[in-house]
This record gives structure tokens, sequence and C-alpha cells, in this order.
């Protein structure tokens, strides 16, 4: 199966995952589960959309490249982003992003479900 196959079907399966189990996090899902048994290198920051990223533009190391090739909808313009950050993923630190949306919103199982849904469907 082609990398970026793999990616994208991974994506989908943990974040379908994180919408039916709103109360667990990424690290949780069972597929990191079984790569961890396996002993096969886990994506960067347990995101395929990174690792995506990553794999395309070939600079693993430099995360401001990161964004600028997700394949993912996340609901920011890359213009919003903040070019000075150099944390996980630029457009996902926006306060307005679909991802800072289910971080921030454990509180609220429905709106947890429903962002994660919403990420599952976003890759590009």
């Amino acid at each position: 199966m082609k990398l970026r196959v793999y990616n994208k079907l991974s994506h989908e399966g943990l974040w379908g995952w994180l919408g039916n189990n709103p109360e667990k996090d990424k690290e949780a899902w069972p597929g990191f589960v079984t790569m961890r048994k396996l002993k096969l290198k886990l994506p960067f920051v347990f995101c395929f959309a990174c690792a995506e990223a990553g794999y395309k533009t070939r600079y693993r190391a430099r995360y401001k490249y990161y964004c600028q090739n997700c394949p993912v909808n996340f609901g920011v313009s890359l213009l919003e982003k903040n070019e000075s950050i150099r944390r996980q993923c630029l457009v996902c630190t926006s306060a307005s992003s679909l991802y800072a949306k289910w971080e921030t919103s454990y509180y609220d199982r429905k709106e947890v479900v429903r962002t994660a849904f919403k990420i599952a469907r976003g890759w590009k």
C-alpha cells in the first residue's frame, strides 16, 4: 500500500475512533497500540497528517514546513498561522482550528464527537 493511502486511511481510522470514543486521547487508539507491539515507528505527534506533510517535504525536523503541506483541512487558512510559532503544527495551534476545538472541548462530549468526525473527513 502506498504511504499516502496508508496515512489517509490511518488518519480516518484514528479520528473516526476518537469520534466514537470521546473520552479517549489519540495515544490510546488501538492502531498505535498495535504499532507499539510490532515495534513500528509511530507518526510524528501521533498524527498521520503530520507524517504525510513531513514525508512530502522531507523536512522532518523542521516544524515550520509541516502546515503548508498538511493534507487535512483544519478549518484555518494558512494566512492565519503565526510564522514565529514552532510547535507541533502551526495550523493546529491556531485557536480557531478544528484540532484546537477538539482538544479544548473535553467537557462537551457532543462537540468532541462532532469535531473528531469533521477532522476524520478533512483529508484533502
